[in-house]
């Protein structure tokens, strides 16, 4: 059930994602293309902030560069099912 949970969550930031992407071609109104943009800031800015939180279980992983990408995508909805925790 928890992996189902993750599985949609990381599907919803995929969407997310392409929205914020899509609003960079005005596609949508002003009002939804600028809270767009500025949460695909506001959640690009945490996703930082989480590749230093999770940075020494980053370098356990197998493929340190893969699992950057990974948390720079979909953040926690990847982290906290996929990373190996620390003794």
């Amino acid at each position: 059930m928890k992996d189902q949970i993750f599985s949609f969550m990381r599907f919803a930031t995929l969407g997310f994602w392409a929205l914020a992407v899509i609003s960079y071609f005005s596609v949508f109104p002003e009002t939804i293309t600028q809270l767009l943009q500025l949460a695909a800031g506001i959640i690009l800015l945490a996703h930082v902030a989480e590749m230093l939180v999770f940075r020494k279980a980053l370098q356990a992983y197998d493929n340190p560069k893969k699992a950057v990408m990974n948390i720079m995508i979909y953040g926690v909805f990847w982290a906290l099912p996929n990373l190996k925790p620390q003794a």
